[in-house]
């Protein structure tokens, strides 16, 4: 069959992309984010021109509609639902000298800001789950350039920025810090954890894992002191010693849990008590898990608080393995929302940039709910929340995105979910 010429012609109607950006503004002004970040955005020189919280808002939207650099943001505004939402957007150089004028107390400011609009999110997606586990651990991010601030090698030869994390069980994201490359991995991290758990509220459930970097004296201490239970991974220097101080008294037991790729493992409880503990507890649970390797044993140990009558050791063992999903949350940030690359030279400017990401990741991540019982990746809720052809008709002060009829069943299920679950959110508030 011979294939027809193509013919382009220009119409005088107005198209957008985005047809589903309403959920998202609708999201953005019920957590009530301008609220939130008013108070700490730098002061303008002049009253002139867009305000700081819209173009804190165009950042945001920028995250959430895709946009992988400052850049994007030339081609961004010139969509009509866009530019509608975002006041009319912002220019890149606009965007990177608003990014620099943060000044040290703002970020300190919107990272606290950060714990409590996810806080908040949960509430909205997850009013009845009253176990609160937080994940924490630190992630490289690889860069080419010289000049930025911050860039180093790390202990694996990375040559970049780095950064430390904290998500709950859904992926939400607690805490962002963007750091110089060779950070160690726990540095700061008993702050955050303390930072996050003082906002999480009383009758929950809170408890803390983290691998072996995590597992020391500050992020003990801070657990007990805000009374979480923790399960850390332990270095092998430390369960070493335990193991030789009791080889004659640890009882091993046949487990069908695997590790190490192995269904032979055997599991084990010991007590370790390091000194320093704070509070009435001065000695922890130690649960081992080994698995046979030629003619030895490979070992994995985690330390915990959490002790024999409240768990058995398979529950212990269970609750870390949750840990791995903080790597799947990390990967989505740096892939979904390309944190591999930061646009700034001041690391400053790169840590507002990346906290701003990271309330745009949580927005997104929380609206992967409405779609999937379990969610679903930034790609999937792009392709069927968001990006949706439209046409866009402005009449009367008023803006109508007209969708194709089947598109819209799939966004107004989901748009009249969100409605429901922040009408009974704020309902339960007053």
């Amino acid at each position: 069959m011979k294939s027809k010429n193509i013919v382009i012609e220009s119409i005088n109607k107005d198209f957008s992309s985005f047809g589903g950006i309403k959920i998202y503004d609708l999201l953005y002004n019920s957590l009530k984010i301008r609220e939130h970040i008013q108070n700490l955005l730098p002061k303008k020189k002049l009253k002139l021109g867009i305000l700081q919280s819209d173009k804190f808002k165009t950042l945001i939207f920028k995250f959430i509609c895709g946009g992988d650099s400052l850049d994007d943001l030339d081609w961004l505004r010139l969509d009509t639902a866009f530019k509608t939402v975002t006041s009319g957007g912002i220019a890149p150089t606009t965007a990177g000298e608003f990014l620099r004028s943060f000044s040290t107390r703002s970020i300190e400011l919107l990272e606290e800001q950060l714990t409590l609009i996810a806080l908040k999110l949960r509430q909205i997606i997850f009013p009845d789950d009253k176990d609160f586990e937080l994940s924490i651990d630190s992630t490289p991010h690889i860069q080419t350039g010289l000049k930025m601030e911050g860039l180093q090698y790390d202990y694996k030869n990375n040559w970049g920025l780095n950064s430390l994390n904290a998500y709950d069980q859904y992926g939400l994201s607690y805490g962002f810090q963007l750091r110089p490359g060779a950070t160690y991995s726990a540095n700061g991290a008993g702050a955050m954890i303390r930072n996050i758990l003082s906002k999480v509220p009383s009758h929950m459930n809170k408890k803390v894992r983290g691998d072996s970097a995590y597992c020391n004296l500050e992020v003990m201490n801070t657990c007990f002191a805000q009374e979480a239970k923790f399960a850390l991974a332990m270095k092998a220097n430390i369960y070493k010693k335990i193991l030789e101080d009791n080889k004659n008294t640890i009882k091993w037991k046949k487990t069908r849990i695997k590790f190490f790729d192995s269904d032979e493992c055997e599991i084990a409880n010991a007590v370790y008590a390091p000194e320093g503990l704070q509070g009435n507890i001065k000695a922890l649970r130690v649960v081992f898990i080994r698995a046979p390797k030629d003619d030895e044993y490979r070992y994995f140990a985690i330390c915990t608080n959490i002790f024999q009558h409240e768990w058995d050791a398979k529950q212990v063992i269970k609750f870390y393995r949750g840990r791995a999903n903080c790597e799947n949350f990390i990967k989505e940030q740096k892939y979904g929302l390309d944190f591999k690359h930061f646009p700034c030279k001041k690391l400053d400017a790169n840590r507002v940039y990346g906290l701003i990401g990271t309330i745009a990741y949580n927005m997104m991540r929380a609206t992967s709910f409405l779609i999937r019982n379990k969610g679903c990746l930034s790609k999937k809720i792009r392709k069927l929340l968001l990006e949706i052809p439209a046409q866009v008709v402005s009449h009367a002060r008023r803006l109508t995105i007209k969708i194709n009829h089947i598109r819209k069943e799939v966004f107004d299920c989901c748009y009249k979910k969100l409605k429901k679950l922040v009408a009974r959110f704020y309902e339960k508030s007053t």
